[in-house]
């Protein structure tokens, strides 16, 4: 984590302030059986304001996902997030992609959203021979008609999405082929 350093009550920062730098280490998180068997996934309430000046950073302000996580208990594994606007953004906690004839599309992030360590590994991985990519709005439609769906980030790594709401998926060649692409990076990690 790195913030503007300390300096005195309110959103000025100090002007002889220095950054400081919070490292944290935690054990490694153990795979789930989402990696193999697939998650169940809903449509959160909670929408993310639309931001250009803040858009792909992991900035400190989550409180949207925090409001989003908290409208379900264990039965869902992730929510995902529309922005204002009604796009598919992103996850709770994850990037999205989802796979349709063949070619792999995630989300435009340049209203909102995180631009995951993950996710730039997978466009990388699947540019590099394993689909053609498009980068654009998603829209809620174009994950129902998705053949398949799969969420990512640098701790959980690829989750396969077997349902998002009433909408049934298959484990399919391209989620498997990025996830076999990934797995030597992310167990490096």
């Amino acid at each position: 984590i790195i913030t503007r350093g300390a300096g005195s009550r309110g959103y000025r920062p100090p002007a002889d302030g220095s950054m400081r730098r919070i490292v944290t280490l935690w054990p490694r998180t153990p795979q789930s059986a989402h990696v193999h068997d697939g998650v169940a996934v809903r449509l959160c309430r909670a929408r993310l304001s639309r931001n250009p000046m803040l858009a792909g950073i992991k900035h400190l302000n989550r409180l949207e996902q925090v409001l989003a996580r908290a409208e379900w208990g264990d039965d869902y594994a992730e929510g995902l997030m529309q922005d204002t606007e009604g796009a598919i953004i992103e996850g709770t906690m994850t990037n999205v992609f989802v796979a349709r004839d063949g070619k792999l599309y995630t989300a435009d992030l340049k209203h909102c959203g995180v631009a995951g360590v993950m996710r730039e590994l997978v466009l990388e991985r699947a540019r590099a021979g394993i689909a053609a990519v498009s980068v654009q709005p998603l829209s809620l439609a174009a994950v129902h008609e998705a053949d398949e769906v799969f969420l990512t980030n640098s701790l959980i790594g690829l989750w396969p999405v077997r349902r998002f709401e009433t909408k049934e998926y298959q484990i399919g060649p391209i989620t498997r082929a990025i996830q076999a692409a990934i797995v030597d990076a992310h167990d490096g990690a």
